[in-house]
């Protein structure tokens, strides 16, 4: 339990700062395209990971292999960030281009505006903290789509807990192959990917040249096909749910609707 806490409490960070890690060195084009991949691999991830751990779980390695794995990719991809990922913070650049220069120059007086700031508890609380919630219920659009992309990934993950009952208790599949029926979301999540990239670096590209500026509307058409696809997806699949009324090439049907419009609903979001 501990380990677990310990987990979720530092693997939070990358998915609280790596939208300002990539707006500081992404144009908004290729931002667009660097999000997807990203928020692609936080699909994938939880999909591909019970066909995995199937997997492993029944080989001579064992359970216990899912938490060495975890770990060894964990440390290997950190170590890598560490390495290799610059700072792309402005205010702290400066800052450290301010101490550099001040050091030459032995001139004590250049600073940066950061400098200036004072950080304290309280400022850490007001900035970090208190903001977020504020501009959650102040904006309203903000409001409507986080709680739009929370709902579509409340529905991925009682989908990696429907499954194992649907495939590995009612028919009786093992852990390995009663995980492969995720492939179909994982090629609808790959689908939905290819999709969004393609409209960024035309449509997308396009409106932004024409206007000079980032124009939120030109990301909407994606979003309205995600969004009939995944009710779509969930409306075939409650129909299908009967073990023998529900043929194999349908079920992987509803996987791919669900996994494309739940990409291209939550992506443009």
């Amino acid at each position: 339990m501990l380990c677990g806490f310990l987990s979720g409490f530092f693997g939070s960070a990358p998915l609280a700062i790596v939208g300002g890690t990539l707006a500081d060195i992404w144009d908004p084009v290729d931002r667009g395209i660097a999000i997807c991949v990203f928020s692609g691999a936080t699909f994938i991830g939880p999909i591909a990971g019970p066909i995995v751990g199937g997997f492993l779980t029944q080989s001579y390695l064992g359970w216990t292999w899912t938490a060495y794995l975890m770990a060894i990719m964990g440390f290997s991809f950190g170590a890598l960030g560490f390495l290799i990922v610059p700072e792309s913070y402005a205010p702290g650049l400066l800052q450290q281009w301010a101490k550099k220069i001040r050091y030459e120059t032995r001139n004590w007086t250049i600073h940066a505006e950061a400098d200036e700031s004072r950080v304290d508890f309280k400022a850490i609380m007001d900035k970090y903290l208190l903001r977020p919630f504020t501009m959650l219920f102040r904006e309203l659009i903000l409001l409507l789509i986080t709680l739009y992309i929370g709902l579509i990934y409340g529905i991925l993950y009682l989908f990696v807990e429907a499954y194992p009952i649907s495939y590995q208790e009612e028919r009786g599949w093992n852990a390995g192959v009663g995980a492969l029926p995720f492939i179909g979301l994982v090629v609808g999540v790959v689908i939905g990917g290819l999709l969004i990239v393609w409209t960024t670096k035309t449509r997308f590209a396009r409106k932004l040249m024409e206007a000079g500026h980032v124009v939120p509307e030109g990301l909407l058409p994606p979003m309205v096909v995600g969004g009939f696809m995944l009710p779509a997806g969930l409306f075939s699949g409650s129909l299908g749910r009967r073990i023998h009324t529900s043929h194999g090439f349908r079920k992987h049907w509803r996987a791919f609707q669900l996994g494309w419009g739940s990409t291209v609903s939550s992506f443009r979001a």
